[in-house]
């Protein structure tokens, strides 16, 4: 009998890692061949798991934190475009493509830049977005605000001095609407929202359509030209 359990205990656990691992392997691909290139004014220089969008900007920063199972790469067109208005962008790559197994990663990138810059913002795109938060009730001291895309604050940090400003898309049908507005209350009271209006979930990505996903009115450049701009005048760029 012993000997049984112990072969149904085997093959439980190997059924278990076999999942997981299919699971973590099956992710959101960025579809953007040029996504690591640089433009005119904005050199993008990838190292390790950190990529810097150094545009012409000196004094504020912003660290990303990618959605759940989609690639890095695939938030390079958003960034470049803040980059180019003036905020320098750190794109962080997260274990397995998820960023909670890596929401302190925002520690190490202020330390190893800190000295460069005198605001850091933090950002994140839907479960990426939730990480960062988690990064920030602990870390308050070392961030000026927070930029929340199709997400939201799981953590309460209202009562945190931050600028925090929160954008959707109206036709975003990923993220849960009801976590969306009952998380509001773990916000600051002046937060800021905006609605993209005619934009999705993966429109602030080049990763395709995501599935579950609204259909979007506007196409996937203009909701991410859309969210710089707005991303821009919230930092006072």
């Amino acid at each position: 009998m012993k000997k049984i359990l112990r072969i149904i205990l085997s093959v439980a656990v190997v059924s278990v890692a076999v999942c997981t691992a299919v699971y973590l392997a099956d992710y959101y691909h960025n579809t953007d061949a040029n996504a690591l290139a640089g433009t005119d004014n904005v050199d993008v220089i990838r190292n390790g798991s950190v990529t810097l969008f150094d545009g012409p900007g000196s004094d504020t920063a912003m660290i990303f934190y990618p959605g759940g199972k989609v690639e890095d790469t695939a938030y390079c067109d958003l960034l470049k475009q803040i980059a180019a208005g003036g905020v320098d962008c750190f794109l962080a790559d997260m274990p397995c493509h998820l960023a909670f197994f890596g929401y302190n990663k925002a520690g190490d990138i202020i330390e190893d830049f800190g000295s460069q810059y005198s605001d850091f913002y933090i950002s994140g795109h839907s479960l990426g977005g939730v990480a960062a938060c988690m990064y920030v009730k602990k870390n308050p001291e070392k961030l000026k605000g927070i930029v929340l895309l199709a997400s939201y604050s799981s953590k309460d940090i209202s009562d945190l001095s931050l600028d925090v400003l929160s954008v959707y898309g109206d036709k975003d049908e990923v993220i849960n609407r009801e976590s969306l507005e009952n998380n509001k209350v773990n916000l600051p009271e002046n937060a800021s929202e905006y609605i993209i209006y005619g934009g999705n979930h993966s429109g602030f990505g080049t990763y395709g359509e995501q599935k579950g996903d609204g259909a979007a009115e506007i196409n996937g450049e203009k909701q991410r030209a859309e969210a710089a701009k707005i991303i821009l005048e919230f930092i006072g760029e």
